[in-house]
């Protein structure tokens, strides 16, 4: 605590000295005025803190956990064995899927997970897809059926 009260104590002691500076040489008047906002800004941001930090670190971590659990239970235990055995982890369905930023197809998916992915592997994850589809955590965007989103997206 004492570190950072005599911290903000040279930041206002800096300010109050380049406030006071006569008008120089206008790019040096200006690398001061620089200066001046950037003290200003570290004097009124609020205090950042490793509690803060360790908290948004466990809200992010549950928030993952959550979306994990969510996949699981969409999955059921067979689809799951099945994603298992296709190399598809949970954190990839939950991260690639369910946190998409703009539809996709399965065909997509699969080649981002598999490299080239065989028929076998591409029915897999259709299958996966539908899974989530299923239990509300895509939707599906065409009558066709090949595109799929997160709700809201």
């Amino acid at each position: 605590m004492g570190s950072e009260r005599q911290l903000r104590d040279a930041l206002h002691a800096a300010l109050r000295y380049l406030e006071s500076l006569e008008a120089a040489a206008s790019g040096e008047d200006a690398a001061r005025r620089r200066m001046i906002v950037q003290l200003q800004h570290a004097l009124t941001a609020p205090p950042s803190t490793a509690e803060q930090a360790h908290l948004a670190t466990t809200a992010i971590l549950a928030e993952e956990s959550a979306r994990d659990a969510a996949v699981r239970d969409a999955l059921g235990p067979e689809l799951l064995r099945l994603a298992e055995r296709a190399n598809l982890q949970e954190r990839f369905i939950a991260g690639r899927l369910l946190g998409a930023r703009a539809p996709f197809t399965a065909t997509e998916v699969a080649l981002e997970c598999f490299g080239m992915p065989n028929k076998h592997e591409r029915e897999r994850m259709q299958q996966v897809i539908e899974a989530l589809e299923r239990a509300g955590l895509l939707v599906r965007l065409d009558p066709s059926g090949t595109r799929w989103s997160p709700p809201g997206l």
